[in-house]
């Protein structure tokens, strides 16, 4: 575990103060803007703040150690208690393995590695955390109060400090308030704690629930052995399959099975109890994975066209190799109606065994011809037109060559011609604006994601010396702000763009993620569109003309331009020197009024460090500031309305 030195906000040390710090004997490091305490004071205060989980037992523990709680900074015992709540019980950091040994000397056996745990049975991956396996977690819950938490875990060979105390603690208080026992604290209340004896009447004896009190109603591992399969449905729907109402979960709770059911991999070793579900819910999971698998073949069905004739018949032998659908739903002449393929062109590919060799002899024939054209087009070394090209052909080759044939050969087999063609500008933009644009993925919800899953991009104009002009293509992260490239450059090309698509590999998105621009030509290249899809993304456009769609990017370009007087640089270079002093100030020193007066880079480390229900809270908050938005938009979109008469 890392070494938890504590910051001290905007608090700064004089030399007197860290001075006195260094004399306490629990004082490990002091900066001018840092503390760091010793691990085995750490401890100490750690195990009577879980006695005690409040503010004023970090400060009394403090004050009894001499130190001056009033010097520290008014945020220090914050902070202190912030790590117990994050972190559970300080550990010694890996990093030094003297002090790991000798702290394992005081456990009562090794620790478990992650996957040594997952191996057990008894732990489930939660999104990015492990969590107890709910069979397991109900086996504590029926022994305790008989048996402690504590016993239970050492009874399965498992080490109490492997688990964590903060979670042991919290699992206590969990049990208590389950068995309607005071627990002595007065606990925060879910939204949806304090069920009705209604509720907890209906849910008792449900095939899918574990436990159902006025307290909670937590779910069987065999919910999510059974859900697993239609996991890419609404997790409310899901719910509804399983005849359990969404509303008796909150939302956190709803967004964190989901992640679960995600990712959920069954356990050899684990028991899972076979539950034998109701006919209603047996048939709504039969039609949710009817409805899936349809969904899945309608998918098939769009790119189908775009299929070549060998692929065609790899497909047609694949749906000849699936097994029967024992409903009699998804018979051969229903899945090919779902796929657009006629009934005759199937069987015609399962029963010729020459099919597709038509197309060979075609691409030879054409193969030949293209040879044929460029005779025609080097004829005398003057550039040549298709139409020329049609006229001159039977003369020079002795072939005759339709005039759609030779336009298609010519396009197939990159023969280009330097003859003007008409209303080119018009009908090339037209054709790649109807081709190459992409949807707009975000519709403005710009803080409704997880760091690193979106970066915005767009280019502006910067005048500069002797009426000079450059342009400035950023990358940015709009859920943190942070800037993620910023490059300047005397042309707005193509090239541009790609040096700063390639910048995402300086602070990777995780699993892909989502590259969104305006309609700019340089993003409806299809070498640029190739270039973000090798790199993982999903290309993302603004409607045309609408900067709204892209609005934190535009929100940078205007801080930047009213911030930095890059006018009066004299050349190119100083203007790049200007700019990335600029973005390392705006990353690492600029403060965010909206982002909880943090920089980009810390902001980014405060939602990382975020668990699931904490990030559930924060996205239902972002939620509800988006909904406040539209509204707020509406109304003044129609009083502009009226203002203008229409």
């Amino acid at each position: 575990m890392k070494n938890m030195a504590k910051k001290c906000g905007a608090k700064k040390y004089s030399e007197e103060e860290m001075e006195a710090l260094r004399k306490n004997p629990n004082v490990l490091e002091v900066l001018e803007n840092r503390l760091s305490l010793t691990i085995e004071f750490r401890q100490q205060v750690y195990e009577e703040w879980v006695l005690k989980p409040e503010r004023s037992t970090v400060r009394r523990m403090l004050e009894i150690n001499g130190f001056d709680t009033q010097q520290l900074g008014q945020n220090f015992t914050q902070s202190v208690g912030s790590v117990f709540k994050r972190g559970g019980r300080p550990k010694y950091s890996k990093a030094s393995p003297e002090t790991q040994a000798n702290w394992s000397k005081t456990m009562n056996m090794p620790t478990k590695t992650s996957e040594e745990l997952l191996e057990s049975g008894k732990f489930i991956w939660d999104v990015n955390r492990l969590i107890l396996h709910p069979d397991f977690e109900a086996e504590l819950y029926r022994n305790y109060p008989k048996q402690s938490i504590e016993d239970g875990l050492l009874a399965h060979g498992i080490a109490p400090a492997d688990v964590g105390y903060h979670k042991i603690y919290y699992l206590k208080e969990k049990f208590e308030r389950s068995s309607g026992r005071d627990t002595g604290r007065s606990m925060k209340k879910g939204r949806n704690s304090g069920y009705d004896a209604a509720t907890v009447k209906q849910y008792t004896n449900h095939p899918y629930i574990q436990t159902a009190t006025r307290e909670k109603i937590t779910l069987q591992a065999a919910f999510f052995e059974a859900a697993a399969p239609i996991s890419s449905l609404p997790i409310d729907d899901i719910f509804r399959v399983f005849d359990i109402e969404p509303s008796i979960f909150s939302a956190t709770e709803r967004y964190r099975i989901s992640r679960i059911l995600s990712q959920w991999v069954k356990t050899d070793g684990a028991d899972v109890p076979e539950v034998i579900p109701t006919r209603e819910i047996l048939r709504s999971r039969i039609n949710a994975l009817d409805g899936i698998a349809e969904k899945g073949f309608l998918r098939i069905g769009d790119i189908v066209p775009a299929l070549n004739v060998f692929q065609r018949k790899a497909l047609c032998l694949w749906l000849q190799e699936l097994m029967a659908d024992p409903g009699r739903k998804y018979t051969v002449k229903y899945i090919l109606s779902l796929l657009g393929i006629s009934r005759a062109s199937y069987y015609a590919i399962l029963k010729n065994g020459n099919y597709g060799q038509a197309v060979i002899k075609r691409n030879e024939k054409d193969a030949q011809d293209a040879q044929l054209i460029r005779r025609v087009m080097e004829y005398k070394g003057f550039a040549k037109g298709s139409r020329q090209i049609y006229m001159m052909l039977p003369t020079l080759t002795g072939q005759h060559l339709g005039l759609k044939k030779i336009r298609r050969i010519m396009k197939e087999y990159g023969i280009t011609s330097s003859i003007r063609k008409s209303d080119s500008s018009n009908r090339m933009g037209g054709a790649a604006l109807r081709k190459n644009v992409k949807p707009n993925l975000l519709g403005r919800r710009f803080r409704l994601h997880r760091p690193n899953e979106v970066r915005l991009t767009d280019v502006t104009y910067l005048t500069y010396g002797d009426g000079c002009r450059a342009y400035g293509s950023a990358l940015l992260d709009p859920v943190t702000g942070r800037l993620i490239a910023f490059l300047v450059s005397e042309h707005n090309d193509l090239q541009l763009a790609l040096e700063t698509l390639r910048q995402s590999d300086s602070h990777p998105c995780c699993n892909g993620g989502i590259y969104h621009s305006d309609q700019g030509v340089v993003y409806l290249s299809g070498t640029f569109q190739q270039e973000v899809s090798d790199q993982g993304f999903e290309q993302s456009m603004s409607k045309r003309g609408n900067c709204q769609d892209n609005a934190p990017q535009e929100s940078f370009f205007g801080h930047f331009k009213d911030e930095c007087n890059y006018s009066r640089c004299r050349d190119l270079d100083e203007l790049k020197a200007l700019v990335a002093g600029y973005a390392d100030y705006y990353n690492y020193e600029r403060r965010m009024w909206d982002r909880n007066r943090m920089t980009p880079v810390e902001y980014e480390q405060y939602l990382l460090n975020m668990t699931e229900n904490d990030f559930g809270e924060y996205l239902l908050c972002e939620e509800e500031k988006y909904q406040r938005m539209k509204v707020k938009a509406a109304k003044l979109a129609i009083e502009r309305a009226k203002s203008l008469g229409v």
